[in-house]
């Protein structure tokens, strides 16, 4: 009431002449009134609701938290779509053991006993997801808690117990459709000094350091996951299903996974699958085309779904006319239908949308998806008809297709992928908007965009987003850190330290912003503001090697060589940060510098010659009168690398 009254004084004081002068206008003028008013009220309410987030509890916890014994409650999780008494729904299909003689769920269940980690690998549609969720269903009756990663959720790496969670034992994590989280190999060429952290890690960093530590928070903790495995890809350019798991980059994460190469299953549980489920739709039986139906199938359980699904939404008979023999033309068909519906003509840009938002990992929620694609299809504020049109159109797309839960394959059957660089700067500007009327729902989408934009090298527009992350939960030291990154790579030093700071005034054990605010420090000259930082990260972080190797690099560059660790020990840490970044030219020019006061005169010349290598004038130069380098100098050999580079 507060806000309501708040905003008719403040209407009225800022528009009193004209106020007055409309008073005697008519009813016309007095309802104009009264919508203004009633629009500067809910502007008001909503931005107090942004600049007091005490009010909310915005969690930042990226999964769904199914407790013990909670009977089918995993099967609704994993497949949300669809309604209860729709007997096509996927959680309502029954289960079918997929091969003849082999019992699947029990096969993985043996592996997840002796393991902890499993990874089911299959193509679209081969069944991957429902496999996993009856091994977690089985599992969850045994009284484990089942953690189900969300959609969009923003992963980190937790560094207490999260408070979520109220059990010490028995957590199993399910990760479905890992593809979907993975990033494209992004290079950053400002990451090329002082070893600089990114905004956000690799999923495949991140999501390890989670589970493990999970499993120094619990008892017993157990993995399941799944992933596509085609080698080709969606879209021509991009890269493969496969391909984004990186399995031999990221060896440490994927070792620890018991690898399950899916099969398809035989044509015998397919036709059964046919009798007991078209009984209970309102399709006509025709069991004499089921067994040549499941021959012509495409070996997965999905296809034969979205062909009763397609079949009983248009009335058509059942029979092998009518039957689409693959998912992949079952999705392209269904795609071109919504296309040369006239009745929804934004049926494309809806698509693209859900493409972008995919991309940049932002949550599908209607109010997203509506307002993306209204800026694809340049929609100006004033056409209200073409506004409607996009409206009813994601309306029918959820209806018909569950587009706000697309399956495999289902938005890459359009045959092309927006390039998501062209519309960092227009999504930046809408987040914001939408975070103003939406702050409760747009949190993860905030900070996955910030890291997206980042990676694309929009330091600018990361900021933005990270700036309305801070509006809705300040007390989130991750927001802080990320900004700070993002200003550091901008060379905003001062700013960035303000953040990190900010970072570990809220965790103070969260030693990468410790780090951080050390390199901030160190590009500002300040090395023994820096050092401190570098030795509070050491603190929390012993075997943190980055931090010893600046914190010597900052004790040299100030001359006290009698605090600096020993040289074997600076050896052993410019050798960890060469195998991180091979062209680290200073690494290797210290490193040579070691050497040669130790007197090892092979491997000094070996790595100064590398050093000249990278940066010649610079180092050339610098060895001539280097008094590190007074034990070999009268030395041949590095005389004559001296000369050489000369010459």
């Amino acid at each position: 009431m507060l806000y309501f009254l708040q905003g008719i004084q403040g209407f009225y004081t800022k528009h009193k002449q004209f106020i007055d002068n409309l008073l005697n206008g008519g009813l016309i003028a007095i309802t104009i009134l009264l919508i203004n008013i009633i629009y500067f009220w809910i502007r008001n309410r909503r931005k107090a609701n942004i600049d007091d987030p005490s009010k909310h509890h915005y969690s930042t916890f990226p999964f769904h938290i199914i407790k013990p014994h909670s009977n089918g409650e995993v099967l609704r999780r994993a497949f949300s779509s669809g309604k209860d008494d729709d007997p096509l729904a996927a959680r309502n299909i029954p289960y079918q053991k997929r091969k003849i003689g082999r019992d699947i769920t029990q096969e993985l269940e043996q592996k997840i006993r002796d393991k902890n980690w499993v990874l089911i690998l299959g193509r679209t549609g081969v069944g991957k997801t429902r496999e996993a969720a009856e091994l977690a269903k089985l599992l969850n009756r045994e009284g484990w808690t089942v953690l189900f990663l969300k959609s969009g959720g923003y992963l980190d790496i937790p560094t207490h117990r999260p408070k979520e969670i109220h059990v010490d034992r028995k957590l199993l994590l399910f990760l479905d459709n890992l593809n979907q989280r993975m990033e494209s190999e992004e290079k950053n060429p400002k990451a090329r000094e002082d070893l600089l952290e990114p905004i956000a890690k690799p999923f495949q960093v991140r999501l390890l350091g989670l589970l493990e530590a999970y499993e120094k928070f619990y008892e017993q903790v157990r993995v399941i996951a799944t992933a596509r495995n085609e080698r080709y890809p969606d879209s021509s350019g991009k890269c493969s299903s496969y391909n984004k798991l990186k399995l031999e980059k990221y060896p440490k994460l994927w070792n620890r996974f018991y690898t399950y190469d899916l099969p398809q299953p035989d044509i015998e549980p397919i036709i059964d699958l046919l009798f007991k489920v078209i009984p209970k739709t309102n399709i006509s039986p025709n069991p004499q085309v089921y067994s040549e139906l499941a021959k012509r199938n495409d070996g997965t359980f999905n296809n034969i779904v979205e062909n009763l699904i397609r079949i009983q939404n248009r009335k058509l008979p059942l029979n092998i006319t009518n039957f689409e023999e693959t998912l992949s033309g079952s999705w392209e068909k269904r795609y071109q239908d919504v296309l040369n519906n006239k009745k929804y003509p934004a049926s494309r840009c809806i698509y693209d949308a859900i493409d972008l938002l995919s991309q940049f990992d932002i949550e599908f929620q209607p109010f997203t998806v509506e307002a993306v694609a209204r800026v694809l299809a340049n929609v100006k504020y004033w056409q209200f008809w073409r506004r409607y049109k996009i409206h009813i159109t994601i309306k029918y797309l959820i209806e018909s297709q569950n587009i706000l839960e697309p399956r495999d394959g289902q938005i890459e059957a359009k045959g092309y992928q927006l390039e998501v660089r062209t519309y960092v700067s227009k999504l930046s500007k809408l987040l914001v908007i939408l975070t103003k009327k939406h702050p409760d729902k747009m949190l993860f989408s905030l900070l996955n965009f910030s890291v997206k934009a980042s990676n694309l090298e929009c330091y600018e527009d990361a900021i933005i987003s990270l700036d309305q992350a801070i509006k809705i939960k300040p007390e989130y030291y991750k927001v802080w850190y990320n900004k700070g990154v993002a200003l550091r790579y901008l060379e905003r030093f001062e700013d960035a330290i303000v953040c990190f700071e900010q970072a570990v005034k809220i965790q103070p054990d969260f030693y990468e912003a410790w780090y951080n605010k050390g390199l901030a420090l160190r590009y500002l000259e300040r090395f023994e503001d820096a050092i401190v930082c570098f030795e509070q990260a050491i603190k929390i972080k012993p075997d943190f090697s980055q931090a010893y190797l600046l914190k010597g690099l900052a004790l040299f560059y100030l001359e006290r060589f009698e605090d600096a660790i020993t040289f074997e020990d600076v050896i052993v840490l410019y050798e960890q940060a060469i195998k991180i970044k091979p062209d680290f030219h200073e690494a290797w020019y210290n490193k040579a510098c070691c050497y040669a006061i130790q007197k090892n005169i092979d491997k000094a010349i070996e790595n100064l010659q590398q050093a000249i290598k990278l940066n010649p004038e610079k180092y050339r130069e610098l060895a001539k009168n280097d008094y590190d380098f007074d034990n070999i100098r009268d030395n041949e050999r590095f005389q004559a690398l001296l000369q050489s580079y000369e010459e």
